[in-house]
């Protein structure tokens, strides 16, 4: 515990003693992207639950190597449109395609079989099961890849290697999920996603109730995953959290996506515009 006059205290030294140790240093963005094109989004739209077109037209590509950033307020599209390249929600017009495959009729089982990866929204409703121990929720939803065929064997190895890699507190690996506070979860959901040969990276909120080392331990991490060849698509609500992290961002206001031009990709102003229908 620490206390300060607003006066003689520095960001610096806050973050300092919010973690209680040294920061580990955020280092700007070097994008690795190929001409290796990976996903390829064409003329998206997309109805939302209450019959509206909550995706409307959006064209995108990302390309090997890239982490590409999401901004705009919530429940602008983000949602939706994470759900249909998960394969959870058709579009109504429009194509989906994932190294050159159109995903139109692909399942979602089989897209993770291709290295689809997802750091969910939620948590607690969308990437853990609370009652099962971490060893079990260590093979959830990934269940059916090779690294599994021995689900036993699996499990024990790779929920141990998830625990370590983001240094997920817990009491013991056969303890309930619900007994890990809601950051560690965190940790170990994220750990998960990026455990086992991710290709594409969906990343909803992935810091939610991290510290700022942890934060940047899991964007390192999906940035290593990316100079593997993958790719990622992040949605953050912080904008300073992507300019932090990613290469290159794209706004969402009311279903329709922009991109800012090329004076202003890194620009917040230009960016906070686009993000409330303002540019």
């Amino acid at each position: 515990i620490a206390d300060h006059d607003v006066v003689n205290v520095t960001p610096e030294q806050l973050a300092v003693e919010i973690v209680g140790g040294e920061v580990i240093v955020r280092d700007t963005p070097a994008s690795q992207a190929s001409d290796t094109r990976r996903l390829s989004v064409s003329d998206l739209t997309l109805r939302g639950a209450k019959g509206e077109d909550a995706v409307k037209h959006a064209s995108f590509d990302l390309y090997a190597g890239q982490l590409v950033g999401i901004a705009g307020v919530d429940g602008n599209g983000q949602r939706e449109l994470f759900q249909a390249l998960m394969g959870y929600l058709k579009p109504n017009h429009g194509t989906i395609q994932f190294d050159s495959e159109d995903w139109q009729n692909v399942a979602t089982s089989k897209r993770i079989k291709q290295g689809l990866r997802i750091i969910p929204e939620d948590r607690l409703v969308e990437g853990v099961i609370e009652e099962w121990s971490l060893f079990d929720n260590a093979a959830l939803g990934l269940q059916r890849l090779p690294e599994f065929a021995n689900l036993r064997q699996g499990v024990e190895r790779l929920a141990k290697e998830m625990a370590e890699k983001f240094n997920t507190k817990h009491g013991g690996l056969k303890n309930p999920m619900g007994s890990l506070s809601g950051g560690n979860q965190q940790r170990f959901v994220a750990a998960r996603a990026l455990q086992i040969s991710p290709q594409l990276i969906l990343a909803f909120q992935p810091a939610r109730g991290l510290d700022l080392n942890s934060t940047t331990r899991v964007y390192k991490e999906i940035r290593r995953a990316c100079e593997g060849g993958a790719c990622a698509l992040i949605v953050s609500f912080d904008l300073d959290e992507l300019l932090d992290f990613c290469d290159r961002i794209v706004v969402m206001n009311h279903g329709e996506l922009h991109v800012p031009d090329s004076n202003s990709e890194r620009d917040r102003v230009a960016i906070g515009r686009l993000m409330v229908g303002a540019a």
